[in-house]
């Protein structure tokens, strides 16, 4: 497993990984489609699913 068998980014971490600002990635955590997890108003984004979903990506997000 990858990240120290971490299974989940919070927002800002997906952010950092992903190199994109804070409110892009609140944005993109609205997307139809975008693999997140809602924990009461904890918001989780599974490591494994963000890659899967952004390799099928058409190439713009």
């Amino acid at each position: 497993m990858m990240n120290n068998d971490k299974l989940t980014y919070t927002v800002p971490e997906m952010a950092k990984a992903l190199n994109i600002g804070r409110n892009k990635a609140y944005e993109l955590v609205k997307t139809d489609g975008f693999p997140v997890i809602y924990i009461g108003s904890t918001i989780r984004i599974p490591i494994e699913a963000l890659h899967k979903w952004l390799n099928e990506s058409d190439g713009y997000i």
